[in-house]
């Protein structure tokens, strides 16, 4: 089995996870040093982030349904209406 190597001016640090350890590994590399431990709060701020844009999409999309009701109704009262 071929030893895995790291890639050339990578940091030896120890780390608690894999995943967090990496990402710091790669921060450190483009000159960005965060800690293994912020990585957490930096995503958790990110995920709070997207659920609000998440949160404003969904109002969004349910103003576009109310006033798509409303101008269907418009149209049908537009019909019914009209001279004949």
């Amino acid at each position: 089995m071929e030893e895995i190597t790291p890639f050339p001016g990578c940091p030896a640090l120890d780390g608690y996870h894999w995943q967090t350890n990496s990402l710091s590994k790669i921060f450190h590399h483009n000159s960005h040093p965060i800690s293994e431990d912020m990585l957490p709060g930096l995503g958790s701020g990110i995920t709070d982030l997207f659920d609000r844009i998440s949160e404003a999409s969904r109002y969004f999309h349910k103003i576009a349904e109310i006033e798509e009701d409303a101008f269907r109704e418009l149209e049908y009262l537009q019909r019914k209406h009209a001279p004949s």
